[in-house]
This record gives structure tokens, sequence and C-alpha cells, in this order.
């Protein structure tokens, strides 16, 4: 598939038109924080639930700015190279992941099962992960489920945006009703009772967390009446989206937190980014999140996520105990020595994995780093 599409872009003057995002890799620095002190045993004082929605928010709003960059500069949009560059960006340091730490794996956890390999390979271990879940079973990289979310994002929103973005009104209709559906879904597998984790990690029902973010970006490029109303109310909004965030976290019913809470965590962000976006203060408001060692986090997010449950895979096999029992001050100087290690193994994929696609990546329109 290689089709073009003319699109008619206005939005010359959005803040997300040209240039680096600012403050992005700060944000996936402290998502991908918030997930594995959550893993390493912090889940009940940290919401690594929440760092996971940021990653999915995070992914919808990069993509469709990127997208939308396109179109204005090329006329159209490319989908068949947007296809090579995410994979090309996904798959290296997953196959190397997935070889290094299934063969590994065999010193302290064991070989991993056809299933496992399959799964992560084909994108599908959100729904492996829900059926072993129920029976039982033992999923060697359960982490892998938000990127089957992502990758099935990745292979249809493309086909969405370049059939609606000549109507950007439609556009974001669209991506209202997708939000509307997951949450009109999870709440009905929790009405029927069907059992487990599914409004957690099936992608029909998680899909709404990146839509917020596509719709995000189509607000704050497309410069609708809404967001120059918005331009004198940028700081109410961003305390509007920092609270209702906050008692997303605070509100502890489980119906509630299975079904409402992803939609109205969508809904904060969005409000927290366009509050940014729209400020005049973007700049200044960013600046701790552009910090050397945040630019760093951020770029090696991808390669951390992939191996963060190594290191507590390797403690849990040498002190035969999982890192969550021990003792609150012990764990927090382990999850800090496991974090140094994910980032460094993040960092060995970036520097011989990753880095090695690049010249491949930008032969196909790619311009990052």
């Amino acid at each position: 598939m290689n089709e073009r599409f003319d699109i008619s872009l206005t939005a010359a003057a959005s803040p997300l038109a040209a240039g680096r995002l600012a403050a992005l890799d700060g944000v996936r620095a402290i998502s991908v924080l918030l997930v594995m002190f959550s893993h390493y045993g912090f889940g009940h004082v940290v919401p690594g639930g929440l760092g996971v929605t940021i990653f999915f928010f995070l992914s919808g709003f990069l993509i469709t700015t990127l997208l939308l960059r396109e179109g204005r500069g090329a006329g159209g949009i490319d989908v068949s190279s947007f296809y090579m560059r995410r994979l090309l960006r996904l798959s290296p340091e997953l196959l190397a992941f997935m070889l290094v730490s299934g063969l590994g794996g065999a010193l302290y956890v064991g070989l991993p099962k056809l299933i496992d390999v399959l799964a992560g390979l084909f994108y599908f271990t959100n729904y492996y992960s829900y059926t072993a879940l129920l029976h039982g079973d033992h999923v060697r990289w359960p982490h892998l489920w938000s990127l089957a979310v992502e990758e099935h994002y990745y292979l249809s929103y493309p086909l969405l945006f370049v059939a609606l973005w000549k109507r950007p009104r439609a556009l974001a209709a669209a991506l209202i009703a997708i939000c509307l559906f997951s949450l009109v879904w999870r709440t009905l597998a929790l009405l029927l009772g069907i059992p487990g984790n599914y409004g957690y990690l099936a992608t029909e029902a998680r899909i709404d967390s990146i839509a917020w973010g596509c719709l995000a970006s189509l607000l704050l490029w497309s410069r609708f009446a809404l967001i120059d109303a918005l331009r004198a109310w940028h700081v109410p909004l961003l305390a509007a989206g920092a609270a209702l965030l906050l008692a997303t976290l605070a509100v502890r019913n489980e119906f509630f937190r299975e079904s409402l809470r992803y939609s109205l965590q969508g809904l904060a962000l969005g409000a927290i980014f366009v509050s940014l976006f729209a400020s005049p203060f973007i700049a200044r408001l960013a600046a701790p999140l552009d910090s050397p060692a945040m630019l760093w986090m951020g770029k090696l997010s991808y390669g951390a996520y992939i191996w963060h449950l190594e290191p507590a895979h390797i403690f849990e096999a040498i002190a035969g105990r999982p890192m969550a029992t021990l003792a609150p001050m012990p764990r927090l100087m382990v999850a800090c020595l496991a974090v140094v290690a994910s980032f460094g193994l993040a960092y060995l994929s970036w520097r011989f994995v990753f880095s090695r696609v690049q010249n491949m990546r930008r032969r196909y329109g790619s311009h990052a780093a």
C-alpha cells in the first residue's frame, strides 16, 4: 500500500507544526518510572497503571502530530512508509529482547513457551495474558500486553486518518465515538460479569486511552475556535486537568476503576496537554521535563520498559523471594538498582540495535535522532 491523499492543512501557526515537541521525553521518563516502581513492589502507592495510560495517550498525541506534519509538508500520507517506520522503530529492539531474555532467562526463570514467543512476535500478548490469567497459567513477558494494544492502533489508525483528514471535524467525531465506545464496552463487560481484567487488557476496551491523545493533537493543530478561547484560560484548564487526574487515583471503588477511570484520565490528560501547548509559557512550563536526565530517560523509555522485569526476575532467582516481600527500605534500594540496570540494558539496546536501523528508518521519512 503506497497511496497518497491530498490534504488541505491550514494550521501552520499551530504549536505542533514544526520542531521537537517540548516536554514529551520528560513525560515518557515519568511514565516508565511509574510502571517500574509499581512492578518493583510499590504498586500500592505508585500508580503503574497510570504510567501505561500516559504512554498510550502520548502515542496517540505524537503519531497524530507526525501524520499531520507529513500531510502538510508532503500533501498526503504515505501509509506504507508509516508502517515501515513503526516496524523499524519497535521490532528490532523487541526481537533482541526476546532472544536475549528468552535464552538467558533459562538460567533464572526457564525457557519461554512457544505461545509466549508467538504472542510477543505477533502482538497478541494482551489477549494471551487475559486467557492465561483466567486459567492460572504463567506468562513469560506479561508487560508486552501494552505493546500489543499500541501495535493494533498503529495498524488501524493511519487508515482512519487518511480517510477523514479532509474533514477534521469528522475525524474528531470518530475519535470521540471511539472514546465513548470503549467506555460503554468496558462498562458492559463489568455488568455482564466477564471475569478477570478484560477491561484493562483488551484492545477494544483500552484503545480510548490512545484516542484521547489523537484528539488532543487534532484540536491543537486544527486550532478550532475552542482552542483560541482556551488560550486565556490555560491556567484554570491545567489546574482542572491535574485535579481530575488526582481524583481518578483517589477514588478506590472497583467498578469506577475498571470503567470510568480510564475515560476520565484521558480527558484529564487532554486538558493538561491542550492547556500546556496553548499556553504562551510552554517553554518555561516544560523546562523541568526537558532536563538532560529526563531527555536521556525519555529517549530510552521504550527499551527500559521492555527490559525492566528482567532485573526483578534475576533478583527473585537469587534471593528466592519476590522484591515485594522485602521491607520498605531494602525494597527501595533494590528497586533503584533495578531501575539503573533496566536503563543500562536499554542503553545497550539503543546503542547496538536501534542505532543500527536508523538509516533505514530515515529512508522512510523518519526524522528521529
